[in-house]
């Protein structure tokens, strides 16, 4: 395995802990957090949209967006088909949405505090490059 991968895996991996305990302590299931924003930046999404969106299968779709809807972060409004019910983010779930966002800038913040400017651009180069190289994948 290339060092990049390891390097990139390893980041994530690291992320996902730092975050965990905050998600915990909010009650959210790691990828709910995901799932909230999408719906968050996306009313009126369907489930089959989201599954499609984050490559996840719809049946772990349908498990966290069942949590997120008993938990009064979501809500699904009626429609003709069952699988096209589009979901609508609740008052709660978008303050939940945004205490989520406040967590995950706080991480990023801190990290940041050890770079400098250059470091930064250098960094922030580098994701746009690898976000442009990702999104012509799509």
């Amino acid at each position: 395995m290339s060092e990049f991968y390891e390097l990139s895996r390893d980041v994530l991996i690291l992320m996902a802990h730092k975050l965990q305990p905050k998600f915990h302590e909010l009650g959210v299931y790691p990828g709910q957090e995901l799932f909230l924003n999408i719906i968050a930046n996306n009313n009126g999404i369907t489930a089959i949209e989201l599954a499609n969106l984050t490559n996840r299968k719809r049946s772990t779709i349908t498990k966290s967006l069942q949590s997120l809807e008993k938990n009064g972060y979501i809500e699904r409004k009626s429609s003709d088909d069952k699988r096209k019910l589009p979901i609508y983010i609740t008052e709660k779930g978008r303050k939940l949405n945004e205490e989520i966002l406040k967590n995950i800038k706080n991480v990023w913040a801190n990290l940041e505090k050890n770079l400098t400017e250059e470091e930064k651009n250098i960094i922030i180069n580098l994701l746009k490059k690898i976000k442009k190289d990702l999104k012509e994948d799509i």
